[in-house]
C-alpha cells in the first residue's frame, strides 16, 4: 500500500486532499509504524487561482502571502530535470515553503500523488495553504523528518531540495555572510547525507532522484554525491547511476563532478544553485 493510502487508512474520518498529516515514525526497516498525530484539512471553499502553466514560475498576489525562492528560474530547472509525469507517484523531501511542490503537481496535470514531507511545521502549513490556493488535490504533506525511514520504495521520482548552506544566495542576503561557518557545514553534511541515503532507499527499480541545493560549497555539492555513489549498490542502498547533466550544459559542469550542474551567481547572475540526477538502476 502507498503511503497516501496508508495514512488515509489510519484516519477515521473522511480524509479531503490536499491536507497537512503529522505523523510519528517509530522503526526501521520492513518495521515502520506510522502513527498519525494530527490531521489538518484544506477546506476547498477558499479562492483558487487558475494553475501556472507547467513550464512557467507560478505567480501570486502579494496579498497571498505565498513564500517562493529567491529566483523562479531553480524551481523550473528542478522541475524540467525531474521530469514528472501525470500519474507518478512522487516524494518532495524538504518540501517548504511549496513552491517546487506545487510546480511538480501542476507539471503532473495534478493527477498522481505527491508526498510532501517537510520537518517544521510551520513551512508544512505553507506547503499546504499552497496547494489550496492553487487547487492541487494531488497533494499529501507529511510534518515528518526527511532522514529518517518511514515508506516503502515505491516512488518513481523523488527530489531531494537540501537544507544548504545558503552560499549561493548570498548577493541578495549580504548579512548571512555572517551566520555562516565551517561547524555549520559540517552539521548540514551530516543531514544532507542520512536525507540522501534515505531518499536513495525509497526509489523503485528504474526511478529518478534529483538532489539540489542552493549553495556552491563543493562538500555539500561534489561530495555529497562522491559518497552516495560509493555507498550505491552495498548494504541498503540500491544501485544508482548518475545522469551526466554536465553533457546536456558543458558551461555549467560542477567542476569536481562535470555529471552534475552547478550554477554560479557570478557567472550566471541568477542565485547558485547545484543539481544532480540519480537513477535506481533496473526496471519496473
Amino acid at each position: 500500500m502507498r503511503v497516501g493510502a496508508t495514512l488515509r487508512a489510519l484516519v477515521t474520518t473522511p480524509l479531503p486532499s490536499p491536507a497537512r498529516i503529522t505523523v510519528s515514525v517509530t522503526g526501521a526497516g520492513a518495521k515502520v509504524a506510522l502513527t498519525v498525530v494530527a490531521v489538518v484539512s484544506v477546506s476547498e471553499q477558499d479562492p483558487v487561482p487558475a494553475q501556472p502553466a507547467p513550464d512557467q514560475p507560478m505567480k501570486t498576489q502579494p496579498t497571498a502571502g505565498v513564500a517562493v525562492s529567491d529566483t523562479a528560474v531553480p524551481v523550473v530547472k528542478l522541475a524540467a530535470q525531474l521530469d514528472p509525469q501525470p500519474g507518478d507517484h512522487l516524494l518532495d523531501l524538504c518540501a517548504g515553503p511549496g513552491t517546487k511542490t506545487g510546480q511538480i503537481a501542476a507539471r503532473m496535470e495534478d493527477r498522481g500523488e505527491v508526498i510532501s514531507v517537510e520537518i517544521d511545521p510551520a513551512r508544512a502549513e505553507e506547503v499546504a495553504g499552497q496547494a489550496r490556493r492553487l487547487g492541487l488535490h494531488s497533494i499529501t504533506v507529511l510534518e515528518a523528518d526527511a532522514t529518517k525511514p518511514g515508506m516503502a520504495p515505491d516512488f518513481d521520482r523523488i527530489l531531494l531540495d537540501a537544507p544548504c548552506s545558503d552560499l549561493g544566495t548570498l548577493a541578495s542576503r549580504p548579512d548571512a555572510r555572517w551566520r555562516k561557518s565551517p561547524r555549520t557545514i559540517e552539521r548540514l553534511v551530516d543531514v544532507q547525507t542520512a536525507a540522501l541515503r534515505n531518499a536513495a532507499t525509497r526509489l523503485r527499480p528504474g526511478g529518478t532522484l534529483v538532489y539540489s541545493t542552493c549553495t556552491i560549497s563543493r562538500r555539500e555539492n561534489e561530495e555529497r554525491v562522491a559518497a552516495l555513489l560509493l555507498e550505491a549498490g552495498s548494504g541498503e542502498v540500491p544501485a544508482l547511476e548518475l545522469d551526466d547533466l554536465g553533457a546536456l550544459a558543458p558551461q555549467l559542469a560542477a567542476p569536481a563532478e562535470p555529471r552534475a550542474l552547478q550554477i554560479r551567481p557570478d557567472r550566471d547572475h541568477t542565485a547558485g544553485f547545484f543539481l544532480a540526477r540519480f537513477r535506481r538502476a533496473g526496471s519496473a
